[in-house]
């Protein structure tokens, strides 16, 4: 049996009206409160308490509990915390830190010099995209102030610990460094390309999903990953080098750096897609996100 899930709820000319998903689904309608009532088995267990919650209300004629059962409905719920959400945020994390900590080594691709952090950092809008796609905007916007916070506290300790007399019995301090030392223009460029990035990418795919009714993850996961890593590379690049390097050959470390994150979200999407599907199986989590706030500035 389909189970469903509140998305939202009305009160107008005295009329309770409720917006329902067929969870897991991209199938969305309205019921009355006495729809609601015959209903009531399909719903999942979480919402039987505000539901009752409204039929006594609404019985009683309670306008005040009413519409303050109607705020919370429409306040977007987070999903439980799951050991899922925990495994793909860690990562998340992880690779963002790994990123942050090889940007100094420089390698050499195909004859191309690019910093080891990009062998790492796509994995960051992948993981944003697992993220987005199963739990929502408001679960990712969360992670990536966290990715965001741990970014900053990182580079300061480095900062600091560089800046610490070295003993005398320890003759690393100029490799460690060279390593460690980031300069202020480098760390002001990857905390504002970050920043952008991963919002603009978790933004786009939230939006796009509810325009396609849940469908062509591959064509949002894409479009939503071209767009962000298009502005991400801009603003790191340009911030960095913008008067240490050439214009030409600025202009051709955008292109490569965009070509290079691009190709990863294409090679990895077959494994991407099967591990949405894979857990939207397990947890029937597939939230849209309607009725929040994309200000990444909020928690609404």
């Amino acid at each position: 049996m389909e189970t469903y899930s509140l998305c939202g709820a009305s009160f107008k000319d005295g009329k309770v009206s409720f917006d329902i998903q067929i969870t897991g689904k991209a199938i969305f309608f309205k019921m009355n409160i006495e729809e609601i009532k015959k209903n009531i088995s399909r719903f999942k267990k979480i919402y039987i308490p505000i539901i009752s919650e409204m039929y006594a209300a609404y019985s009683t004629h309670n306008v005040e509990k009413i519409n303050s059962l109607i705020n919370k409905i429409n306040s977007p719920n987070q999903p439980q915390i799951s050991s899922y959400l925990l495994i793909f945020s860690s990562l998340y994390i992880v690779f963002m830190v790994i990123a942050n900590l090889t940007g100094s080594k420089i390698t050499n691709f195909l004859g191309y010099y690019i910093p080891a952090a990009l062998y790492f950092f796509p994995f960051t809008y992948i993981l944003d995209d697992i993220l987005t796609e199963i739990y929502g905007f408001r679960i990712s916007r969360s992670i990536i102030w966290a990715g965001f916070g741990i970014n900053l506290l990182i580079t300061i300790g480095c900062l600091l610990a560089t800046s610490l007399p070295a003993s005398q019995l320890w003759e690393g301090q100029h490799s460690f460094e060279h390593v460690f030392g980031h300069t202020p223009r480098i760390f002001i460029a990857s905390i504002i390309s970050y920043f952008f990035g991963e919002f603009i990418n978790s933004l786009i795919l939230s939006k796009l999903k509810i325009l396609t009714l849940g469908k062509h993850f591959w064509l949002r996961a894409i479009s939503s990953t071209i767009i962000a890593v298009i502005i991400d590379s801009i603003f790191f690049c340009t911030i960095s080098f913008y008067g240490v390097l050439p214009v030409n050959l600025l202009i051709s470390m955008i292109i490569l750096q965009c070509i290079f994150k691009i190709s990863y979200e294409i090679i990895m999407l077959p494994i991407t897609t099967r591990i949405v599907e894979y857990i939207k199986s397990k947890e029937n989590s597939d939230v849209f996100d309607f009725n929040i706030s994309y200000n990444p500035f909020t928690w609404r």
